[in-house]
């Protein structure tokens, strides 16, 4: 063990969820100054993280939670009460004509929000820990008595700058964040113990996870049970992962026949750090924490969690960011030598989910980058319905089918299918080599315009004959029997319908359609590519910002 620890801790890439707290220690490093001499406390190499022994220390503390704030911070009460206070104080809400009732509310939002449990430990924390005399919640009470609006306006503009006092912001912030992002991912030990709660952050950290490096000296002989992650040798009382949400039952509570009555996934103080990262590992969207388990090396893990600034729709969509994140960085010469499946892991309220991007899919993710760039643009709802399908190995056909009923009965076009079509082809053509899906592509291209050309040519003789009203009733009734036949995969009532269709104007079959007779997959291609081209956007509702979208199909 001294030798390890003179030449640096080795961490092996491992499981999804161990890997996510491999990423969030490496930012938690990257985020520490160099030592006195300028070394870095880690290196990589290939699957390792080489940490230096000296890293575990109070710096490291410090940069843990400053990355937290970092991270989490924008989005909590406290955030949201200083965005409250600076508005209620500007002179555009003076000027406001019910600014009485707004002050009201808002002196009432700082009641409720500053009396919860949480803030009330970490006003203790700051009263006996960063001797801050302030009493925050007697001033709010008097604010809330006070009757003289401008006597409460200033108590409001003292409270204000109270609270952005960098200790107040470091404690309430973090008060919002470990209840609402780092409990989702562990609880119970350290600052989450309920009898640690009125203790500055910093302290609870370090004598949980610091102290036991400090001091672990493993146990000796041939009955050492190892530490179920790295293998080292345990010290005589090592932690389980119980812990760690959704790994274990809590042993202290009960024991299971599985175990013998004695459980033995137990994990030494190193990686016991490596799950306390594991909140700084994921990113999140909303309410949804996202991790991108590209397992090649610490650097891939980085780069493939590491999202840019993206817009409103995207950050809601965890899906969408994840894919749009891999298509900015990826190119077809790295999807080609992709060799691996990377997953993508979901943490969701109490539940975690898993979807696996196989290496086919990435490298067919790249040859569509144009195609759901486009889609993204164009309807992100409908971006975020394909990935859905695709990440859950579903095909489209569904979620076209019922698309196109939504749209025609709000009068939309089906041209933007036609990017769904595409995706469904070089997604999930059951041959999977470039010549099928040219041909699939082709029966596309050849059925849509098929479609689109028979629908000008039945405006043209509703024109000719003043009954446009008529046909256009007639067309979407015989657009309902072909979707019907489709879902069915009834090739007898589609052919039913295209042959007294066309001879119903004394129009010759296309022979496009030959080729999916007898074929089942042609027929899906051909058919939905034939539906999208009769229901194409129309000139009359190109004025409907959706259609445009729509119409560029």
């Amino acid at each position: 063990m001294a030798e390890e620890e003179k030449q640096g801790i080795h961490l092996h890439i491992n499981d999804a969820l161990y890997n996510a707290g491999l990423l969030g220690l490496y930012r938690v490093l990257n985020r520490m100054p160099a030592d006195s001499s300028g070394e870095p406390y880690y290196r990589l190499d290939s699957e390792n993280l080489i940490v230096r022994q000296e890293a575990f220390s109070e710096e490291f503390t410090k940069a843990y939670f400053e990355e937290l704030i970092d991270r989490y911070g924008s989005d909590t009460v406290y955030e949201n009460l200083i965005k409250e206070l600076e508005w209620i104080l500007s002179p555009n809400a003076r000027e406001a004509e019910d600014f009485p009732k707004k002050l009201k509310k808002c002196i009432s939002s700082l009641c409720e929000k500053l009396k919860r449990n949480s803030y009330t430990a970490g006003f203790e924390i700051l009263r006996k820990y960063y001797n801050t005399k302030y009493d925050f919640w007697g001033i709010v009470k008097s604010i809330k008595n006070e009757e003289n609006q401008q006597k409460q306006l200033n108590m409001l503009q003292e409270l204000y700058e109270q609270m952005k006092q960098e200790d107040v912001r470091h404690v309430l912030c973090l008060k919002d964040i470990v209840y609402t992002r780092v409990q989702n991912y562990w609880t119970g030990v350290s600052f989450l113990h309920k009898t640690k709660n009125k203790e500055p952050f910093e302290q609870a950290f370090s004598d949980y996870f610091l102290v036991p490096i400090a001091t672990y000296k493993p146990k000796k002989g041939k009955k050492v049970m190892p530490c179920f992650q790295c293998g080292r040798a345990l010290q005589a009382k090592a932690s389980s992962t119980a812990w760690v949400n959704d790994t274990m039952p809590d042993v202290k509570r009960k024991t299971d026949s599985f175990w013998n009555y004695v459980p033995d996934i137990m994990m030494c103080p190193y990686c016991m750090l490596v799950y306390a990262c594991v909140p700084l590992g994921f990113t999140t969207f909303a309410s949804e924490g996202v991790f991108v388990n590209d397992c090649r090396s610490i650097r891939t893990l980085n780069t493939a969690n590491n999202f840019p600034d993206s817009s409103q729709d995207l950050q809601k969509d965890a899906f969408a960011e994840v894919i749009n994140q891999f298509l900015l960085t990826a190119d077809e010469t790295q999807a080609e030598n992709w060799l691996q499946n990377v997953q993508v892991v979901r943490r969701s309220g109490d539940t975690y989910r898993v979807n696996t991007l196989t290496a086919d899919m990435l490298e067919d993710f790249v040859g569509l980058k144009g195609t759901l760039g486009k889609l993204l643009k164009a309807n992100p709802y409908l971006f975020h319905q394909t990935l859905e399908h695709i990440l859950n190995g579903q095909e489209l056909y569904g979620l076209m089918l019922q698309g196109y009923r939504n749209s025609l009965e709000q009068g939309y076009g089906l041209g933007i299918y036609n990017w769904l079509l595409e995706i469904q082809i070089k997604m999930f053509c059951r041959k999977r080599d470039k010549e099928a899906v040219k041909t699939q592509m082709s029966l596309k291209s050849q059925a849509y315009r098929a479609g689109a050309v028979l629908k000008a040519r039945i405006w043209e003789v509703n024109i000719d004959t003043g009954k446009q009203r008529a046909n256009g009733k007639r067309l979407i009734g015989v657009t309902y029997r072909l979707l019907n036949a489709l879902q069915g995969d009834n090739q007898k009532l589609f052919f039913d319908t295209i042959e007294r269709l066309y001879m119903s104007f004394g129009f010759e079959i296309p022979k496009i359609f030959f080729y999916a007779i007898h074929n089942d997959e042609n027929f899906q291609v051909i058919g939905h590519a034939f539906v999208q081209g009769l229901n194409s956007a129309s000139k009359e509702n190109k004025t409907n910002e959706e259609n445009k979208g729509e119409d560029k199909a």
